[in-house]
């Protein structure tokens, strides 16, 4: 049997890590956890990212404490519902052991001559001595980034998350609370890609670092999908394309009050723009139209 993650998808949150995690786990020779993200790393290296919260009594800091576990538990019971013997095996190996390298490494137990990965889209916003941690342990190990226009992720993710932390609907959110959030040091790591690639790429260097673009989830999907295989090294053959790579998943319907803020677009297009001229010029294609959007 194998131990520890063959890959790693670190992000970016809301940048299509859904429908990957969803295809990658239809092929035969991959193997993936029952629940998507296990925040190993992240829980091991915290960063106090949550600040902008803080005032918030259930916080994002204690949210993010307790999100693995309670993700767990819902994996958990969602084993239960398909009576999957090996899925409620693996939740009982996850609740009952000692986190640490070892305890990460069985997680991912499989075998031999299938390949196994953790996608954790926060691993996107760790520090350098998380990173360095991720090389020790799993030096080989390739590392996946998908990217999407960053003032949409940001936007999408805020729209999920802070109705949460502020324990309100959307639509009571005023656009100075948006902005006080959105500009926090915290939340832009997130979606900081100059940042993460460089972090990364600094480390593991270029070759074991694939990226991809959220709009490829859209306009060429079974490409993408077929580029990232060849990537991992696995089969590419006909019969490991699995029906409905077209289908999108973690789709919310926008109404009006969802959209962008015209007072809070202009923010976010002044706060990301050096990103994205920087993307623009080192990709071309896609995130030369994220800057054109700005421009």
């Amino acid at each position: 049997m194998t131990l520890g993650p063959d890959f790693i998808c670190i992000g970016a949150p809301k940048s299509g890590t859904t429908w990957l995690y969803q295809n990658l786990n239809k092929h035969l020779l991959i193997w993936l956890p029952p629940v998507k993200e296990l925040h190993y790393f992240d829980l091991l290296f915290p960063l106090d990212r949550y600040a902008a919260i803080k005032s918030n009594p259930r916080g994002l800091f204690g949210l993010f404490k307790h999100h693995s576990r309670t993700v767990i538990l819902r994996g958990f019971r969602q084993a239960v519902r398909r009576r999957s013997a090996k899925d409620l095996v693996w939740a009982y190996k996850y609740l009952s052991g000692e986190p640490g390298d070892d305890w990460y490494l069985s997680l991912f137990k499989r075998p031999e001559g299938v390949l196994a990965g953790d996608l954790t889209t926060d691993y996107c916003a760790i520090s350098e001595d998380a990173v360095f941690k991720v090389k020790n342990l799993l030096p080989d190990t390739k590392i996946i980034f998908l990217m999407r226009n960053p003032i949409d992720r940001a936007w999408s993710h805020t729209k999920m998350l802070l109705p949460r932390l502020l324990g309100k609907p959307f639509a009571e959110i005023s656009n100075d609370e948006l902005v006080a959030y959105l500009t926090h040091p915290a939340p832009q790591l997130r979606g900081n890609y100059p940042r993460t690639l460089g972090i990364w790429e600094g480390i593991f260097g270029s070759q074991q670092l694939f990226t991809g673009f959220f709009e490829e989830v859209a306009d060429c999907p079974r490409e993408l999908y077929i580029r990232l295989l060849d990537y991992l090294g696995v089969d590419a053959d006909e019969k490991y394309i699995p029906d409905g790579l077209e289908r999108k998943v973690n789709v919310s319907r926008v109404t009006e009050v969802e959209r962008i803020p015209d007072a809070v677009r202009g923010c976010l297009n002044e706060l990301y723009r050096q990103d994205l001229e920087w993307l623009a010029g080192r990709f071309g294609g896609y995130a030369s139209k994220w800057l054109a959007e700005v421009s």
